[in-house]
C-alpha cells in the first residue's frame, strides 16, 4: 500500500503539539496553490518548529537511533532469557526502538491471537511495573520506547 497523503504526530514534535504531514505532488500542490488554505494555531509555531528541528536532527540522528536500538535489543534479549529460564508463557517483541513482553508463549500473528494473551499476566506485569517505578504506557499490551 503507497498512501497518497501521510500524517505524522505526536514524536516527531519531542513532546512539543506537532503534527505534520505530505504527499503526492498532486495533493500538495491544492495547499502550493492555495486552492486549499491549511490553517490552524500552531502552524509555523516558532517553539514547535524548533522543537521539531531538534528532535529530527538531534534526538534521532542516525548515531542516537543506532544507540537506542542497540539499548533495546540488550533489554529485550534480557527479557527472552528470563522468559526461558523460568519456562514463562510468553515471548518478546522488538521493533527497533519499540519492545514488549507478551504474555501468550506463541507469537501474535492476528487479532484472534492477541484475544488469547493471557491479560492476567499482562496486568500482573503493569501493576509489578508501577508498584516499582517503572511506567508504561497503560493498557494491556504494553510496550516500551527507548
Amino acid at each position: 500500500v503507497r498512501p497518497d497523503i501521510m500524517a505524522l504526530a505526536k514524536s516527531i514534535g519531542g513532546g512539543f503539539p506537532l503534527g505534520a504531514y505530505g504527499g503526492e505532488v498532486e495533493y500538495m500542490n491544492y495547499i502550493t496553490d492555495f486552492k486549499v488554505w491549511h490553517m490552524g494555531t500552531y502552524n509555523g509555531n516558532p517553539l514547535v518548529m524548533a522543537a521539531a528541528h531538534a528532535t529530527l536532527t538531534k534526538a534521532c540522528s542516525r548515531e542516537a537511533v543506532d544507540a537506542a536500538i542497540a539499548r533495546n535489543t540488550r533489554l529485550v534479549d534480557a527479557c527472552a532469557a528470563v522468559i526461558r529460564e523460568y519456562r514463562l508463557p510468553a515471548h518478546t517483541v522488538q521493533l527497533g526502538v519499540k519492545g514488549c513482553i507478551t504474555w501468550r508463549p506463541e507469537p501474535v500473528r492476528n487479532y484472534r491471537d492477541f484475544k488469547k494473551t493471557n491479560f492476567v499476566l499482562a496486568y500482573a506485569q503493569w501493576i509489578h511495573g508501577v508498584n516499582r517505578g517503572i511506567l508504561l504506557p497503560p493498557g494491556l499490551d504494553e510496550q516500551w520506547l527507548i
